[in-house]
C-alpha cells in the first residue's frame, strides 16, 4: 500500500550556488568543513562573475604533476610518492 503525499503548496528547493543548481553531499572531516565551504563559495563566485574559473600557474603545475603520477603504473609506488611529494612542495610554497 502506497501513501500519496500532499505536496501542494511546497516550493521547489533552489540551490544557493550561483554556478549550478545541482549539488552533491560529501563527507569531510569537521575540522576542514568550514575551509572547504569557504573555498567552494570562492570558486562559485569567481565562476559566476567571469563565466569560467581562472587558474593560477601554480595550480596548473600541481595538476600536471599529479596527472603524471596518475599515468604511472600501479606498481611504481616510489615514483608516485615522489610526484606527490613534488606536488606538496609546490602547494606549500603557495
Amino acid at each position: 500500500m502506497t501513501h500519496e503525499r500532499n505536496t501542494e503548496g511546497l516550493r521547489p528547493i533552489r540551490s544557493k550556488w550561483k554556478s549550478t543548481n545541482k549539488t552533491k553531499a560529501i563527507r569531510v572531516p569537521e575540522d576542514l568543513a568550514e575551509d572547504i565551504l569557504d573555498y567552494a563559495r570562492k570558486l562559485d563566485a569567481e565562476e559566476s562573475d567571469s563565466g569560467q574559473l581562472t587558474e593560477s600557474p601554480d595550480v596548473s603545475l600541481v595538476k600536471n604533476i599529479l596527472n603524471e603520477a596518475l599515468s604511472l603504473k600501479a606498481n611504481a609506488g616510489t615514483k608516485i610518492k615522489e610526484k606527490i611529494r613534488e606536488a606538496l612542495e609546490v602547494i606549500e610554497l603557495l
